[in-house]
């Protein structure tokens, strides 16, 4: 059965006004608005989008560091709600969803840096989950920066939008696949903010991850990673720990011991091997 898509803009945004201009180059329906695209709480609520069953938040990526990067990331907040959305809440989302856009993304990216098309220096990276808004439906945000030069990029912005019009034309075909049903979903704990430790998983295990906590969001409670079970779509039965991204021996402890309480099957990043 096929879903029901809304990809979601914001005109405050560079980024997601020039994906909004080349995803209708393509034949996509895309829905903008006037507030910041964080800000953009019970939007799932409007009358335009209501029937919309999977939401597409498509917007800029901002990085001091000035990192070009394509990212992919669930939404939700882990402490304090400081970029929208509600503080301790995370927002329902699909592993297998978030699995296949970085697939996508990532081969788009790398056959136009090696057709010279983008800069070689863009790199796809999962973000760990950090903003809002806060929705009812699944969603997750796609995102190209990460400083103004990035957000005009005509060449990088077509190969965002070329990757979510390939995934809303492909994610059902995808799903229902049988040879799908080998991903094993997963939530992730630890690591930093860009995910190093989990973006090779991601991209060439069996394994796919939804929500993803970072050490800096540490320490976790037990109804935080209720909240991330109950909120992917897919059912959760593993964590995948960056272990030596959990920080000091004490909170590495305690976070273990938490996530066993919760009937985590536990398993480190290194133990898993690209297939």
């Amino acid at each position: 059965m096929s879903l029901e898509y809304a990809v979601i803009t914001s005109k405050k945004d560079t980024a997601g006004r020039n994906i909004k201009e080349a995803l209708e180059k393509f034949g996509s329906k895309v829905y903008e608005f006037d507030k910041d695209i964080v800000n953009l709480e019970d939007i799932d609520e409007e009358e335009s989008i209501k029937d919309a069953e999977l939401i597409i938040f498509a917007s800029r990526h901002y990085s001091g560091e000035g990192r070009k990067n394509f990212c992919v990331h669930s939404i939700g907040n882990w402490k304090k709600a400081d970029y929208g959305g509600k503080d301790g809440t995370l927002v329902k989302t699909s592993a297998l969803m978030i699995k296949e856009m970085s697939i996508i993304l990532q081969r788009n990216a790398e056959e136009a840096k090696s057709k010279g098309i983008i800069d070689k220096e863009y790199e796809f990276s999962l973000e760990a989950t950090h903003h809002g808004p806060y929705v009812e439906k699944l969603c997750m945000f796609v995102e190209v920066g990460g400083t103004e030069k990035e957000w005009s990029d005509l060449k990088a912005i077509e190969v965002l939008a070329r990757s979510i019009k390939e995934f809303i034309t492909g994610y059902d075909e995808h799903r229902d696949n049988n040879e799908n049903n080998n991903y094993k979903p997963a939530i992730a704990v630890g690591g930093l903010h860009y995910c190093q430790s989990f973006n090779r998983i991601q991209l060439s295990s069996k394994y796919a991850i939804s929500f993803i906590a970072p050490k800096y969001a540490l320490p976790l409670n037990k109804e935080l990673i209720e909240q991330a079970i109950e909120k992917t779509s897919e059912k959760i039965s593993t964590v995948i720990i960056d272990y030596k991204g959990l920080g000091n021996a004490e909170m590495r402890d305690k976070t273990i011991t938490l996530l066993r309480e919760c009937g985590l099957e536990i398993i480190r990043t290194s133990e898993i091997n690209n297939n």
